[in-house]
């Protein structure tokens, strides 16, 4: 394992939630009632906390602002966090958007970047 001398020297104090709605479900998106079952030690160089919502639209001719519907929540720690949103589709939109912070438990969001 290869570790650069900044990461070897810094110790990692970093705590996130980390769950999955597809297996915790409403647990693990609304963490008010919940949360700290889902309170992980971060390790090595995984110095970020983050939250990766997938969810979807569909649009009908009469609706302008079509509603996005929660598909699946993630929260974990990670090494590498890249911050936004990917749409893909156009009357039927898939989004997959992704928030990172590097707080202790700050990645308690539920929008992610939408």
């Amino acid at each position: 394992e290869h570790k650069t001398p900044q990461a070897a020297e810094k110790a990692n104090d970093l705590s996130c939630f980390v769950c999955d709605s597809m297996d915790a479900g409403e647990r693990c998106s609304n963490l008010n009632t919940s949360g700290v079952s889902f309170i992980q030690k971060c390790r090595d160089d995984r110095r970020t906390c983050m939250v990766k919502r997938y969810s979807y639209s569909t649009s009908t001719e009469n609706s302008s602002y079509p509603s996005k519907h929660l598909w699946s929540l993630q929260r974990n720690c990670i090494n590498k966090c890249e911050p936004g949103c990917i749409v893909i589709g156009e009357r039927t939109k898939l989004y997959a958007c992704t928030a990172c912070c590097e707080k202790s438990l700050c990645n308690t969001m539920n929008d992610a970047a939408s």
